[in-house]
This record gives C-alpha cells, sequence and structure tokens, in this order.
C-alpha cells in the first residue's frame, strides 16, 4: 500500500501535468516503476491490456483505465502483504 500512497501524492502533487490528467499515461507511468521478477508477469500483462483497451474501450465498460488498473494491482498485491 505504501507505492500506492506515495504514487498518489506525486499525482496530487504533479496534478496539472499531463501524466496526471491522461489515464493512459498515468497508467504506464505507475507500471512504469514497478521492479522486482514477481511483478513482471503483472506488469507486462498490464502493459498489453493497456494497448488493448486504447483500441477498444468497449472492454472497459465505461471506466477509467487507471481505476481498472488501480483495482487489479490492489487485489494482485495489496490484499496479499496484508
Amino acid at each position: 500500500m505504501d507505492y500506492l500512497v506515495a504514487f498518489k501524492r506525486f499525482m496530487i502533487m504533479n496534478r496539472d501535468s499531463a501524466i496526471a490528467r491522461d489515464p493512459y499515461k498515468k497508467c504506464a507511468y505507475f507500471m512504469g516503476h514497478i521492479r522486482g521478477q514477481k511483478t513482471q508477469g503483472w506488469v507486462q500483462r498490464n502493459y498489453d491490456w493497456l494497448d488493448r483497451v486504447e483500441n477498444d474501450e468497449d472492454e472497459l465498460l465505461g471506466r477509467s483505465p487507471w481505476v481498472v488498473l488501480k483495482e487489479d494491482f490492489r487485489r494482485a498485491f495489496v490484499d496479499y502483504a496484508q
């Protein structure tokens, strides 16, 4: 959860930046800072997913890619860390 808090703080401080305003850029930036062998598969799968939904937003069901990615991150990592 520490990473999510730090990332949220960064986004708040930089809320006028293109990265903070564009959900696709925000997702890519978020995943670009995730390191480690145990996370590589998750990151690659979600980069592939981001490519898909950018071309076919129907898969998002009206939701922001950032909201979907953040929920998936929590399911994959945060719930198990507690």
